[in-house]
């Protein structure tokens, strides 16, 4: 398990730190595309390369339009 913080995650996946911020404040809610997985060490937030690129994934869009499932 690798983490980083949230500033690498946020550049690793094309995202604002604001982004990341949000989704961990607001939740999953609505329409929303819900952020990735997070660990909170101490006062410290935490993502797993691995949660990242699976998060990644889970969002490609083939040329069809149609999500990746």
């Amino acid at each position: 398990m690798l983490l980083v913080d949230e500033r690498a995650a946020a550049a690793h996946l094309g995202v604002s730190v604001a982004f990341l911020r949000a989704d961990r404040c607001r939740g999953h809610v609505g329409g929303r595309t819900p952020g990735p997985p997070w660990y909170r060490v101490g006062r410290a937030v935490r993502y797993d390369i691995a949660d990242l690129e699976h998060w990644l994934a889970t969002r490609r869009v083939d040329r069809a339009g149609s999500a990746a499932k």
